[in-house]
């Protein structure tokens, strides 16, 4: 069975950082970053739940 992939903090600001952008579409900087649009959109969940909580 495959691992999980784990990803380091500052590629994951990089992506959604890029995903953004004016005009970004997520499943081609997916696909620029050889990752599953999926992880990117979990990812920026994740991301937008911390934000909420601190506000």
């Amino acid at each position: 069975m495959r691992q999980r992939s784990s990803y380091p903090k500052p590629f994951k600001a990089q992506v959604i950082q890029e995903c953004l952008q004016p005009g970004a579409i997520l499943s081609s900087v997916a696909i620029a970053h050889g990752i599953n649009a999926n992880v990117i959109r979990k990812l920026m969940i994740a991301v937008a739940r911390f934000v909420h909580q601190e506000s």
